[in-house]
């Protein structure tokens, strides 16, 4: 009879790997490690009347957006109204 033994593997962080290497092959930590620079987003300064275009055209987006679907939920309790009326009909 053969009895199944649940196998002990131990899994290392990579960290670890790395400094068991490091340790290994002499190569001190501060050496390989280099910080990244922080990546900067450019600073432009807006035209004000760009910026109130810009405001401008989302609120009128904004505005046909609201627009837009209150005539679809109009055709859509339209639709509602016929369907329950065919029902009660029926």
């Amino acid at each position: 009879m053969t009895v199944a033994k649940p196998i002990s593997i131990v899994l290392t962080a990579p960290n670890s790997v790395m400094s068991f290497l490091r340790s290994r092959f002499g190569a001190p930590i501060e050496d390989l490690y280099v910080p990244k620079p922080k990546a900067q987003l450019p600073q432009r300064e807006m035209d004000p009347l760009m910026v109130d275009r810009s405001r401008y055209a989302r609120l009128l987006d904004h505005e046909l957006d609201r627009q837009l679907l209150t005539e679809v939920e109009r055709e859509d309790s339209d639709m509602l109204d016929r369907v329950r009326a065919a029902l009660y009909q029926a």
